[in-house]
Parts: C-alpha cells; sequence; structure tokens
C-alpha cells in the first residue's frame, strides 16, 4: 500500500515483532549489534525512497548536493535539516527500530532483498566516492519486505536516535515497545551504507555520526504516523 504527501512516496509498513540487533555469535556483526532483541513496532509508513535533491530543494531552495541530478537522493545534509524536512511534510526521522523493521521485515531479512549477497540491481555500493549514488529509484531488485528500495547502499541515512550500545538486561531480554534509542548523546545514528563502501549493507549495522556532520554520501529518509509526530 502506497500514499504520496507532497510529492513524497510512502510505502505502509505493518506493525509486528522483530528480532533487532544480531546474535552474539554472528561473527558478520559488530558489537554495538549486539545482543539481538525482540522489539514490537506500531504500523506506521516509510519513504518507499530516499529523499531525492528535487524533493528537498521545494523546500531548501538554495541547497547543493556534491551530486546534484534531480532524481539523486539528496547528500550533505547534517541530521537537523533532515529532521526538519521530514517534520515540513508532517513526518519525522525514522526510530532506529522503525528503520531496521522496514528494511528487514518480521523474517528478520539479512538484506532487505534476502539473504543473498549484494549485487548490482539490487543495491549501489562498492564505487568510488567521485562516482556518487544513483536515482532514488534505482535498483528495483534490492526491494524490501514493504515496498522500500535502497535502504542498501546509495545514502547513508540519518535515524532519530542518539548512538549508544544495546541496553538490554541480558538475563531477562523484554520486548521493547516502539523504542526510540537513549534520552541523550553525542552522536547520532546512520543506516544502510552508502555507494562507497561494500561492507556496511546489513540491515543490523549502525554506525555513529556527529549530527552536524554532512557527507556527500549522506542522505535521508521519512516517516509519517508513527505516533511521533505533531
Amino acid at each position: 500500500e502506497e500514499k504520496t504527501i507532497q510529492g513524497v512516496v510512502f510505502v505502509k509498513v505493518c506493525g509486528g515483532d522483530f528480532q533487532m540487533g544480531s546474535a552474539n555469535d554472528d561473527r558478520e556483526a559488530d558489537d554495538d549489534e549486539k545482543p539481538a532483541h525482540p522489539v514490537h513496532v506500531d504500523t506506521f509508513w516509510i519513504g518507499k525512497y530516499e529523499v531525492s535533491n528535487e524533493q528537498y530543494r521545494k523546500k531548501e531552495r538554495g541547497h547543493k548536493s556534491s551530486f546534484d541530478g534531480a532524481e539523486l537522493p539528496v547528500q550533505d545534509v547534517n541530521w537537523n535539516e533532515a529532521r526538519a524536512y521530514c517534520r515540513s511534510i508532517g513526518g519525522e526521522l525514522p526510530t532506529e527500530a522503525e528503520w531496521e523493521y522496514a528494511a528487514r521485515g518480521p523474517e528478520g531479512r539479512k538484506y532487505p532483498w534476502g539473504k543473498a549477497e549484494p549485487q548490482a540491481g539490487r543495491a549501489t555500493f562498492n564505487r568510488s566516492l567521485s562516482d556518487g549514488p544513483e536515482a532514488i529509484t534505482a535498483n528495483p531488485k534490492g526491494r524490501g519486505p514493504f515496498g522500500t528500495l535502497n535502504q542498501a547502499g546509495n545514502v547513508w541515512e540519518w535515524c532519530w536516535d542518539w548512538h549508544d550500545d544495546y541496553k538490554v538486561t541480558k538475563d531477562k531480554i523484554v520486548k521493547l515497545m516502539n523504542p526510540i534509542g537513549p534520552p541523550t548523546g553525542s552522536t547520532r545514528v546512520l543506516r544502510g551504507g552508502s555507494f562507497f563502501e561494500p561492507w556496511f549493507l546489513r540491515s543490523a549495522n549502525r554506525v555513529s555520526y556527529g549530527p552536524v556532520g554532512r557527507g556527500r554520501d549522506l542522505g535521508f529518509r521519512c516517516v509519517r504516523d508513527s505516533g511521533r509526530q505533531p
């Protein structure tokens, strides 16, 4: 199910439960992905695509991305600017839990498309910093469980949460309900990898970045109707 709000296409993410993060014995996983823990996310809508230069410039006319084509994902936006855009269309940045659930679904896919390793047509990755991303509509074979594209590769995507290790009590893991991350911190979370690296494309992978930082491989997508919007 899809809907378009102010030129941005959203897909419906039906609420459910999933195992967020990675198992302790997963050798591919970084320490900050562990342990895997049960999370429930209520129904919400997420951008089918990353926000494009054309869409972003409807709100911020003077913005210039390193790769400035209209249908390319917007880049060189910091966390505050990304959040301001999402709120301007009645939305918000996704929480890590929302982002990861949209990418993995209740079955907990390794990548948005499943278990198969990344390749052309599924994701844009392993390019040089001068090559840049592809159009937001690229890689139809990389479709996620709810219909998103490019949640792996293309540009890193800002999430709402402050970055920290998962605070999970290991002797009694309680299912978290719509978690929104730590109350304070110094860095925010980026998800999904980018066109540049080949090694951050797993949907559980998470990295941290200062909220005022910008980059030529750094963009975002928005969510709506998650219960966090005014």
